[in-house]
């Protein structure tokens, strides 16, 4: 099967006064297609703090904001290795990718239940 990368935003958070994003949570899954117990998967989730200027050139109003924009934001911070962040958008897929194809990789040659009740 297939693994793929999902990325969401979570939540955010505003000043009503100018419509301005402070915070956004997001998360990012890596799965393999697989459905139930034998789902694997692997996901991060971090929350990032921006200071919206509205005076600025590059400020976005809430109505024109898409989840497009706001995982571009959360992107250039990962790659930039801002906020405490300590490995890029990329490597972060990656770290999880390797999580789930080792979770893979160890259900091809192992197995677990209940031998008894075959």
């Amino acid at each position: 099967m297939a693994i793929t990368v999902t990325w969401t935003i979570n939540d955010t958070k505003w000043k009503k006064s100018d419509g301005g994003v402070y915070e956004v949570r997001w998360r990012c899954q890596v799965e393999d297609g697989s459905e139930g117990m034998n789902a694997n998967q692997a996901a991060a989730l971090g929350e990032f703090h921006y200071t919206a200027n509205p005076s600025s050139g590059s400020f976005k109003p809430l109505n024109e904001l898409t989840p497009e924009i706001v995982l571009g934001w959360v992107k250039a911070t990962l790659d930039a290795k801002e906020q405490g962040s300590d490995m890029t958008s990329t490597e972060l897929e990656n770290q999880l990718k390797g999580k789930v194809q080792a979770k893979i990789d160890n259900e091809a040659v192992n197995a677990s239940g209940l031998p008894w009740s075959s």
